[in-house]
């Protein structure tokens, strides 16, 4: 048969040689194909492959034969499938041909009966053979294919040299692949992901330093109107590997993969390194992936220089690899650079990332620290939770690696349901499933069903309770739905309700697991509690460690042996690197994840709180208090710490609230806010209220923006016209316009306009959250009774909810049924003269008191003032600060406007008008139609045209965003009316 072979052709070498090529052979037991199967072994076996068949090559009885399958396809230069009728019943044929597609193998179709190709192999042109005597054509025709797949140099019949650069990838390819990665393929569950597209032409247009929204006003491009300026195209992925699959295809090939800690942003980039190496193993002209590790770049030393010295001997190739289009960047945990580092090393990564010769550039990293300290213009993937269904796959997964499947199975049913809520919960489900639901549907359920399938029936209130709970935020599946935590775990003999207690188990059972090793080896093991506190040390230390002197400003990862603390000995080390708690790096020390030094880290801030040793301000300096230095997410996992021993938590709280009220309400809010003592309010009111507003003493607005955000929370803020009067009903801080003199508007004079006042803060969200919670507010129908039927109120709630920020995700209806509600209530209390009312202001009336009667292009004066208005400052003009959010009303006092003092006239939120865009489209005897409205002013994440006075926007009346809300205006109907004309 292998007389007659076609020529070979192709890298395969001459006369049909396949020296060496690895195939897998695909098939269906018994019928036709499986002979076929056997004559094509034995052709390739002629032709010098290296053909793999089950039947042939596991062994009779081999309990792991799917093992053996599994490692055979990894090995596969190319996959033949043989097919006949059989194929659309044989699931493990379809198992393996979508494997050898996740590996982005080759598959070959060899079609030996007229049957159509499965959906997988669709695409594929088969090679058809159905009699012997037409076997040595088609042993040609697939011999021709599989030897062009094959590179030339390596599958010659006279094999050449592999140069030296090629063997140097080969190299770096293969222990990626069988080193530290060699079971992430094996264990590799999907991870769900939400790209979303960086915000305008920054992603695209190298060097831009202006925001699109500028650049777009600047050559007259109509941008949709009301738009809010974050709002990105999103689209959900099932698996991150997808989003990366599909990274090639784009103009753009740089992504960054965002998570929190522990969420798999390490492990997704490993995984996407495996893919790649896999494919370039096969194909020398393939991109090798570049897998760095960021954390250890903590010298002063150019981007390049690093990578090279992280690659080894392939860092003399990396300019050629990304010359030649083969270089994807792997950049691992832009976290783990040191703050005081990152803006430098941040416009590093930028450039070189903007460099279109790299064939695609990943970057991982929290996703706090990318938006607090790195802002590239990447796509972003954010990683999504694990859920229960996909728990219970990684299980199985970690757990099958090594183990018999007979063994396997067992332990990872009880580990999950260990996790998930007990035998009950276990016991809730086998109900579910012999009713005929599905898994999906058991976590997915809203309630237990009552028909298709019936489930209700047969179940008790206290398995209902136990299904209700596994699936809240207090459920241990929550914690699972992390990654690293959920290996935590699984690990763990008992399982710990949070963070802390979960690190704390983890440090024992690593002790235990050493001490018992050493015991049979007769050696010394450190005592438990001076290791810890070891540990604690060099953990306080890494927290501490920017290079610069002083410290607490900053955090790291790695630590010089050499700047270790005395109490971690060579001893302690050498313990700890085996118990694997500690890492070493060249002559660097480092925790084996960083959520374990942050969790140790914490014992020093509890200490700290509990014996008043320390303020807050020696890791938080009074210099900066409200910027972060690395410790946030210690304090977040030292209240954890304390769950259960409410003293505690309220020590730690008011240690922070004496120093840093920002963190201190995080914390707060992260262990579901317990009731704070009455003197820790009155203190912390007394203290931090002056400072609010005054911009000498915190001249910084993030500072002030921490401090509103404490006293907002716990509704500490009693400055007028921001809360609630003695009757519950919003108390507004009037300012007066009754001079009746001639203005500017929009660039012409115009005549004065009746009296009218306007509130001097925005509308906050405890005033109008009264108007929600009112008997008779937002809920009756009179407020809404010229809204047509279709547009009934949906309310939205805020995205900042604190008492004093402005409210916003308001429409335009829901501000006028607000004022309506108002002026009854007050004209109850007597507080408003029946012959007043509470509007939306005006279009003139707005701009008379934003722009005084000089027509001011800012409420304060004819000159910008920066750092004056929440708004997209820095990212905008280069200088100030970008809150990146709403903050407190009138944390500005610098932008009051000259005349009466009205606050946030720019910034923060833009604010409804009661005008429609342009006059003639509102028809005759119809006050609310959906006509656009105007909104004035601009709001936190506005550019740099919409902070003026003589800025206009429109909306529909129906839309709302997160930067729309509201102020009110007091007037008499008729003057209201005319005040517009």
């Amino acid at each position: 048969m292998t007389t007659d072979t076609g020529g070979g052709g192709g890298g395969g070498g001459t006369n049909g040689d396949l020296l060496d090529v690895r195939v897998f052979i695909s098939y269906p037991r018994g019928g036709s194909a499986h002979s076929w199967a056997e004559r094509l072994q034995a052709e390739l076996d002629a032709r010098h492959a290296e053909a793999w068949r089950d039947e042939t090559d596991i062994d009779q009885g081999d309990a792991n034969w799917y093992e053996r399958i599994r490692r055979a396809l990894d090995r596969a230069d190319v996959v033949v499938c043989v097919l006949d009728a059989a194929s659309d019943r044989c699931r493990w044929q379809q198992r393996e041909i979508l494997y050898a597609d996740r590996l982005t193998t080759p598959v070959l179709v060899l079609r030996t009966a007229d049957v159509a190709p499965p959906l997988a192999l669709i695409e594929k042109q088969p090679v058809e053979v159905r009699r012997v005597e037409e076997a040595p054509r088609a042993w040609a025709h697939l011999a021709e294919q599989i030897a062009a797949l094959q590179p030339q140099a390596s599958r010659s019949a006279d094999p050449q040299p592999i140069d030296a650069a090629r063997q140097r990838e080969l190299s770096w390819l293969q222990d990626l692949l069988h080193g530290d990665l060699s079971d992430r393929e094996a264990r590799y569950i999907e991870i769900a992901a939400r790209e979303s597209r960086a915000p305008g032409a920054e992603r695209a247009l190298k060097g831009l330093r202006m925001p699109t929204s500028l650049l777009f006003e600047a050559f007259g491009v109509n941008i949709r109107p009301g738009a809010p300026a974050q709002e990105a195209a999103t689209k959900p992925y099932d698996d991150v590997l997808a989003a990366y699959r599909d990274l090639p295809r784009r103009p753009v090939k740089r992504a960054v993969v965002l998570g929190e800690p522990g969420a798999g942003k390490t492990f997704s980039l490993e995984r996407i390194a495996c893919e790649t190496a896999r494919a370039a193993l096969r194909n020398p002209a393939a991109p090798l992936p570049l897998l760095v590790r960021l954390g250890l770049w903590t010298r002063d030393e150019p981007l390049q220089a690093f990578i090279e010295s992280q690659l080894g001997d392939l860092g003399r190739d990396f300019l050629r690899l990304r010359d030649a289009g083969r270089a994807v960047l792997l950049l691992d945990a832009a976290n783990e650079i040191p703050p005081g580092q990152r803006r430098d090393k941040a416009q590093q990564i930028r450039r070189m990332a903007e460099d279109d010769r790299f064939a695609a550039v990943l970057l991982s990293c929290r996703a706090r620290d990318f938006e607090a300290d790195l802002q590239l213009p990447f796509d972003r993937l954010t990683l999504q939770p694990l859920t229960p269904p996909q728990i219970h796959r990684f299980i199985r997964a970690a757990l099958a690696v090594g183990l018999d499947p007979a063994e396997a199975e067992p332990l990872a049913e009880a580990c999950f349901w260990r996790i998930a809520g007990g035998e009950t919960l276990r016991e809730f489900w086998r109900t579910w499933e012999e009713a005929g639901a599905t898994f999906d549907l058991f976590w997915t359920a809203d309630a237990v069903p009552k028909s298709d399938p019936t489930v209700i029936t047969k179940t008790s209130g206290e398995q209902e309770r136990r299904w209700r709970e596994a699936r809240s935020t207090r459920g241990l599946l929550r914690l699972a739905g992390n990654p690293y935590l959920l290996e935590i775990m699984m690990r763990l003999p008992a399982i710990p309700p949070n963070r802390a207690q979960l690190f704390a188990g983890f440090i024992r059972v690593l002790h235990q697991r050493e001490l018992e090793a050493r015991d049979r080896r007769h050696e010394q093991t450190p005592d438990f509690g001076a290791w810890r506190a070891a540990l604690v040390a060099l953990a306080e230390a890494l927290q501490r460690a920017d290079g610069r002197p002083g410290g607490g400003d900053s955090t790291q990862t790695a630590l010089a042996l050499a700047d270790c603390p005395s109490s971690l000995s060579a001893t302690l080390i050498d313990f700890s690197i085996d118990a694997s708690v500690l890492q070493r790096v060249g002559d660097s020390l480092r925790f084996t994840h960083q959520l374990l030094q942050e969790s140790l880290a914490a014992d020093v801030l509890l200490d700290a709180a509990k014996t008043g040793s320390r303020p807050a301000s020696d890791f938080w300096p009074q210099s900066r208090w409200w910027q972060r230095s690395g410790w946030e997410v210690v304090a977040e996992i030292a209240a954890e710490a304390c769950e259960g021993d409410v003293p505690a938590q309220l020590a730690l709280i008011r240690w922070l609230a004496l120093d840093h009220p920002g963190l201190a309400a995080d914390v707060w809010l992260h262990i579901d806010r317990p009731a704070l003592p009455p003197d820790l309010l009155s203190q912390t009111a007394a203290q931090w209220r002056p400072r609010l507003t005054d911009v000498v003493a915190e001249p910084a607005p993030a500072a002030r923006a921490a401090i509103g955000r404490w006293l907002g929370l716990l509704d500490l803020d009693d400055r007028r016209g921001v809360g609630l009067g003695s009757d519950g009903l919003p108390d507004i801080d009037w300012v007066e316009f009754d001079d009746c003199l001639s203005f500017t508007y929009q660039g012409t004079k115009h005549p004065g306009l009746p009296p009218f006042a306007l509130s001097r803060h925005l509308v906050t969200n405890r005033q109008f959250q009264a108007f929600v919670d009112s008997p008779d507010g937002y809920a009756a129908p009179r407020w809404w009774s010229d809204v047509h039927d279709q547009l009934k109120p949906s309310l939205r709630p805020a995205t900042w909810p604190e008492a004093n920020c402005p409210r916003e995700n308001v429409n335009w209806f829901e501000a006028v049924a607000f004022c309506r509600w108002l002026t009854e209530h007050l004209h109850r209390s007597g507080r408003l003269p029946l012959s007043q009312v509470i509007s939306l202001p005006t279009e003139h009336q707005w701009e008379r008191a934003a722009r005084g009667r000089r027509g001011l292009p800012f409420p304060n004066s004819g000159v910008y003032i920066i750092e004056s208005i929440n708004y997209e400052e820095r990212n905008s003009i280069g200088a100030g600060t970008s809150l990146l959010r709403t903050c407190a009303v009138g944390l500005y006092p610098q932008s009051a406007t000259q005349e009466g003092g009205l606050l946030d006239m720019l910034g923060n939120v833009s604010e409804w008008c009661s005008d429609t865009y342009s006059p003639k489209l509102e028809s005759d005897g119809i006050r609310l139609s959906l006509a656009a409205r105007v909104h004035r002013g601009g709001c936190w994440n506005s550019s740099p045209v919409r902070m003026s006075t003589l800025a206009r926007d429109l909306h529909s009346p129906l839309g709302r965003h997160n930067g729309l809300g509201f102020r009110v205006c007091r007037t008499s109907p008729s003057e209201s009316r005319a005040s517009g004309r």
